[in-house]
């Protein structure tokens, strides 16, 4: 399958693995959209998608509402791929759960339902051999102390996915676990404290190193374009689940 022609639309495609998605999917020759809730980072991913010499669309909505991402989705309908990856560092306190109680749990998990609105929005949107691909994490496929709001929302939306890759068949869904990652190109100039800080995790997977979101972005476009898969958990972590 190709990209070339295609619509393929990004809930947080404005900054990180999303902006990144946006770009290469751009790149392949897709009509790409990356949807964001901050009108700041959908003008600078524009900057940087014009830097990067590709052409792609950015707009602001909000994933979290049905009016606003339905309406966006609209607007770009038929849709050949739609992709989840938006994150709210509000949506995933950190801690062990002591200090998160139900309550950080219950906002971990609005990564989830986003991911839910965005698939019942864009299911009668999408051209018949259309795809969905979903973000969750590696934490919830090995367990280490204070990230267990992080491990809940990872573990639902995988279990999800190999679910509602039957029901809503013959469109696909797939998600992706990745491990912890940075945006080298934009990360060392934007963020560079999150560079340095997210090292000491790197060392203790097997490539010594946390990944790039450019990296994972390239298993989204696998996902896309492989027509053959579905219900699929793809490992994109440096061998930290081992």
């Amino acid at each position: 399958m190709t990209l070339a022609g295609k619509t393929v639309v990004v809930v947080g495609g404005t900054s990180g693995v999303g902006l990144h998605i946006v770009l290469q999917a751009a790149a392949a020759g897709a009509k790409a959209v990356g949807l964001g809730r901050s009108p700041l980072r959908v003008a600078a991913a524009q900057e940087k998608a014009r830097a990067a010499g590709v052409a792609a669309v950015f707009e602001q909505a909000d994933g979290t509402d049905e009016t606003s991402l339905r309406a966006a989705l609209e607007r770009h309908a038929p849709i050949a791929h739609v992709v989840a990856s938006a994150l709210d560092a509000e949506e995933h306190a950190l801690g062990d759960f002591r200090k998160t109680g139900t309550a950080g749990l219950k906002r971990g998990m609005n990564k989830f339902w986003l991911s839910c609105t965005l698939i019942e929005q864009s299911d009668d949107l999408l051209e018949p051999d259309g795809s969905i691909t979903l973000m969750s994490g590696s934490d919830e496929r090995k367990a280490w102390p204070g990230v267990v709001a992080h491990a809940i929302v990872g573990g639902a939306l995988n279990a999800l996915v190999r679910t509602l890759a039957i029901e809503l068949a013959p469109h696909r869904i797939n998600v992706i676990c990745p491990g912890p990652t940075v945006d080298s190109v934009n990360d060392a100039i934007e963020r560079p404290q999150r560079v340095t800080g997210m090292q000491p995790w790197g060392e203790r997977f097997p490539l010594k190193r946390v990944g790039d979101s450019s990296e994972v972005a390239h298993g989204a476009l696998f996902l896309m374009t492989n027509g053959y898969v579905t219900g699929t958990i793809l490992d994109i972590d440096g061998g930290a689940s081992v």
